[in-house]
Protein backbone atom coordinates (compact mmCIF):
# COMPACT_ATOMS: atom_id res chain seq x y z
CA UNK A 1 0.00 0.00 0.00
CA UNK A 2 1.42 3.37 -1.01
CA UNK A 3 0.73 5.86 1.77
CA UNK A 4 1.87 8.98 -0.11
CA UNK A 5 0.67 10.09 -3.56
CA UNK A 6 4.23 10.96 -4.61
CA UNK A 7 5.21 7.27 -4.40
CA UNK A 8 2.08 6.03 -6.20
CA UNK A 9 2.55 4.99 -9.85
CA UNK A 10 -1.14 5.59 -10.61
CA UNK A 11 -0.97 9.16 -9.27
CA UNK A 12 2.26 9.75 -11.20
CA UNK A 13 0.68 8.49 -14.45
CA UNK A 14 -2.64 10.29 -13.84
CA UNK A 15 -4.76 7.16 -14.19
CA UNK A 16 -4.38 3.39 -13.98
CA UNK A 17 -3.71 1.06 -16.89
CA UNK A 18 -6.41 -1.00 -18.63
CA UNK A 19 -9.37 1.27 -17.78
CA UNK A 20 -12.71 -0.34 -18.67
CA UNK A 21 -15.02 2.27 -17.13
CA UNK A 22 -14.65 5.82 -15.91
CA UNK A 23 -17.08 6.58 -13.08
CA UNK A 24 -17.51 9.60 -10.79
CA UNK A 25 -15.07 8.57 -8.05
CA UNK A 26 -13.34 5.53 -9.52
CA UNK A 27 -11.93 3.82 -12.56
CA UNK A 28 -12.71 0.17 -13.18
CA UNK A 29 -9.76 -1.71 -14.63
CA UNK A 30 -9.07 -5.21 -15.87
CA UNK A 31 -6.21 -6.51 -17.91
CA UNK A 32 -6.67 -8.93 -20.79
CA UNK A 33 -4.94 -11.58 -18.69
CA UNK A 34 -7.39 -11.32 -15.77
CA UNK A 35 -7.10 -14.32 -13.42
CA UNK A 36 -10.87 -15.06 -13.48
CA UNK A 37 -13.84 -14.14 -15.69
CA UNK A 38 -15.32 -10.92 -14.37
CA UNK A 39 -12.19 -10.01 -12.39
CA UNK A 40 -11.87 -6.25 -12.14
CA UNK A 41 -10.11 -3.71 -9.97
CA UNK A 42 -11.71 -0.57 -8.56
CA UNK A 43 -9.25 2.34 -8.41
CA UNK A 44 -10.06 5.58 -6.59
CA UNK A 45 -9.55 8.81 -8.53
CA UNK A 46 -8.12 10.47 -5.45
CA UNK A 47 -5.20 8.94 -3.60
CA UNK A 48 -6.61 7.00 -0.68
CA UNK A 49 -5.23 3.98 1.13
CA UNK A 50 -8.67 2.72 2.20
CA UNK A 51 -11.30 3.67 -0.40
CA UNK A 52 -14.13 1.84 1.41
CA UNK A 53 -13.47 3.68 4.67
CA UNK A 54 -16.51 5.85 5.56
CA UNK A 55 -14.05 8.66 6.47
CA UNK A 56 -12.97 8.80 2.80
CA UNK A 57 -14.42 12.06 1.40
CA UNK A 58 -15.71 10.16 -1.66
CA UNK A 59 -17.08 7.14 0.22
CA UNK A 60 -20.67 7.52 -1.07
CA UNK A 61 -19.56 8.03 -4.67
CA UNK A 62 -17.20 5.05 -4.40
CA UNK A 63 -19.94 2.74 -3.13
CA UNK A 64 -22.28 4.01 -5.87
CA UNK A 65 -19.58 3.20 -8.45
CA UNK A 66 -19.20 -0.29 -6.95
CA UNK A 67 -22.93 -0.87 -7.38
CA UNK A 68 -22.71 0.25 -11.04
CA UNK A 69 -19.77 -2.08 -11.63
CA UNK A 70 -21.59 -5.00 -10.03
CA UNK A 71 -24.62 -4.47 -12.25
CA UNK A 72 -22.50 -4.18 -15.40
CA UNK A 73 -20.51 -7.34 -14.59
CA UNK A 74 -23.63 -9.34 -13.80
CA UNK A 75 -25.25 -8.16 -17.04
CA UNK A 76 -22.15 -9.12 -19.04
CA UNK A 77 -21.51 -12.49 -17.40
CA UNK A 78 -25.03 -13.80 -16.83
CA UNK A 79 -26.52 -12.78 -20.17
Amino acid sequence: MREAPDSCPICARGEPLDVLADFLATWITAGEEAPLPGYACVVSKIHVTRPIDPRNPQFKRTTDDLARMRTALLDALVA
